[in-house]
Order: C-alpha cells, then structure tokens, then sequence
C-alpha cells in the first residue's frame, strides 16, 4: 500500500507523509504555482524578492558604468549574489515551501533575502554567509522532503539544483569577505539551470519521449556538473565544459514541454472564447 492511501484529504488537518514533517499536506506537487493552501499570496516573501531584484539590476548598470549613484559602496560587487541569493533563491525556496506546504520552508527566503541585504551593510556584512549557505540548506532540505514523496528522476534533478546553490555559497564563503562570485559562478549558474530543466522534465511527463533523450538530458545535467567541479582547480576548462553542457536547448524533452504548453493555451483560448 502507498504510503498516502487512506490519508484524509481535509485540508484542515495535517497530513504528515514524511519523517517529522507534520506540516506537509496531501503528496506535494512538483509544479505548484505560488499561492498558499489557504488561497492568499505571500506578497511580503515576494516584495523581498523584488526589491533584490531591483538591487541586482542596479549594481549591474554600475557595473558596465552607468553613473547612477551606488546606495551602498559594495552594490557592484554584490550583484550576483544579489540576482542569485537574494531574488532566484528566495523566490524558488518560496515556492518549494508553498508546494509542500512547509511551514518551516519559509525560514529559506527570509534568510536568503536577509543575507543578501546584509552585504550592503558593513555593520552586519559578516552575517551575509552565515544567512546564505542556512537558507540555500534549508532550500536543499526541502526539496530532499519533496524527493522523499515523488521519487522521480526529474525531482532527482531539481534536487541536483538546489544542492548547487548550497555548493556555490560554500565556495563563495570561503572566499568572503570578497563579494565577487569567483569559482562560484558556476555552481549559481547551475542552480537555476538544473532546477529549470527538472521542471521541464517533470511537465513532459506524460509525453512519450525515447530513453535516449531523457539519458542525453541526464548526460547533459552531469556533464555541466562536473564542470563546475573542475572549475575550482581549472576555471578555462570548466567553462568549455559547462558551455557544451549547455548548448542543448532544443533538446526533445524540452520541446516536448513547450509543445505541451501551447497546448495548454490554446485550450485555455478555446474554453475562454466559447465563454464569451
């Protein structure tokens, strides 16, 4: 029997179906939109998110030598770990913790957001690693549970990219208090491109696609992996590698996700038309 046979649906009751994780409700969705079990946005998490974001894009003008004014003198410095801690990683460990409804998930972007803030504060700049690598843990921690509920090779991958945002800030601590990403370019880079892919895997699921593509994405997901192992001794290499691990875009199984959503659109355009 499946672990979640006989569980009660009742949202207003937990349903725990993991380990200590009385919070989880009902199997977890890997594809969740971001919105809480009781209907409402976190709009506070979100305008975090934003506001890094925002941060991000200006210590990007700064540095290809817009003469805006810097708030803070370690603005330019800051912008990765702005655009990739403080605005992707927050606003994907929100929505990891939304689509397990894990209450203690949350700790992820706050601290995320928190720690990207605190570079730009010399005060309490020496808190910024210490918040990063707990949040980017905290990220892995969730997706762990969530590879616990739906044991898939896409889930797998998705996990690959959280565990790469953790690696990227380790390294990227090591190095602190320099801001620049240094050796930690690549692993953020995988972060998201790891994550991205698992989620295009997981949406053409129900797609019948060769054995050998899903091998060549895996290749590919490892491929860029390595890369980024070597890129700590040898940074021209990995950046050779990692490119060729990443000049598959057109690969089947992400045409298969695309196509799967046009078809989604056009039947929403269809249902949307005969209502009005």
């Amino acid at each position: 029997m499946s672990r979640l046979e006989g569980v009660d649906r009742n949202p207003s009751k937990p349903e725990p179906v993991w380990g200590k994780f009385k919070c989880l409700r009902g199997p977890p969705d890997p594809g969740s939109a971001i919105t809480m079990a009781s209907g409402r946005t976190p709009l506070p998490f979100l305008a975090l998110g934003v506001l890094a974001f925002l941060l991000a894009v200006w210590a990007g003008l700064l540095r290809v030598g817009w003469p805006w004014p810097s708030p803070a003198a370690g603005l330019p410095a800051a912008h990765a770990v702005l655009m990739v801690s403080g605005f992707l990683g927050s606003l994907i460990s929100l929505e990891r913790a939304v689509g397990l409804r894990a209450s203690w998930g949350y700790v992820a972007p706050v601290a995320s957001v928190l720690g990207s803030f605190a570079l730009l504060v010399p005060p309490v700049q020496f808190l910024a690693p210490v918040l990063l690598v707990f949040a980017s843990g905290v990220g892995v921690a969730l997706l762990v549970a969530l590879l616990f509920v739906h044991r898939t090779p896409a889930v797998a991958l998705m996990c690959a990219g959280m565990a790469s945002w953790l690696v990227g800030n380790l390294v990227w601590a090591a190095r602190f208090p320099a801001l620049l990403a240094g050796d930690a370019l690549l692993w953020w880079i995988g972060f998201p491109v790891l994550l991205i892919a698992g989620e295009r895997v997981e949406l053409a699921r129900f797609r019948p696609t060769a054995i050998s593509a899903g091998a060549a994405l895996y290749g590919l997901a490892a491929l860029f992996i390595v890369a980024s192992v070597v890129g700590l001794v040898r940074p021209l290499p990995a950046n050779h590698l990692a490119g060729a691990a990443l000049a598959g875009p057109k690969h089947p199984l992400v045409r298969a996700a695309r196509e799967r959503l046009k078809r989604w659109r056009s039947r929403w355009g269809r249902a949307r038309g005969e209502k009005l």
